[in-house]
């Protein structure tokens, strides 16, 4: 019988930042929009981005025509899915030169890797 405790969880980015359990990882992917965050990283060989660069990326997917809803989802990004992915220590924003700077990681890697397949063919 087990001793009911749970097993460590992985820390995701910062060792310094609180522990990232699956909940927290699950609750990151709920979003479409941090989940499309995730899945930019995911397929760049480098982990760096600019915003503008993640906006393009998020016009495509999500077929953004006008100027107007591109700067909507600008700020959603700015002010709320980078943030909240930075709390969680997953990404490093940068606001003088608005870049973001991903933390790879090994569950979250895997986890973002079956959604992004699970999401791609459904």
């Amino acid at each position: 019988m087990t001793s009911g405790k749970r097993p460590d969880t992985p820390t995701v980015g910062n060792p310094n930042t609180p522990t990232l359990s699956l909940d927290a990882i699950f609750d990151l992917l709920s979003n479409e929009h941090r989940r499309h965050v995730l899945y930019y990283f995911h397929g760049e060989s480098q982990p760096i981005a600019t915003v503008d660069e993640l906006v393009t990326h998020f016009c495509t997917q999500f077929d953004v025509r006008t100027a107007e809803d591109a700067d909507r989802l600008r700020t959603q990004l700015l002010h709320g899915h980078l943030p909240k992915l930075e709390n969680h220590g997953i990404i490093e924003y940068d606001d003088r030169s608005e870049t973001v700077r991903y933390r790879r990681e090994g569950v979250l890697e895997r986890v973002v890797a079956c959604a992004q397949f699970t999401e791609m063919v459904v």
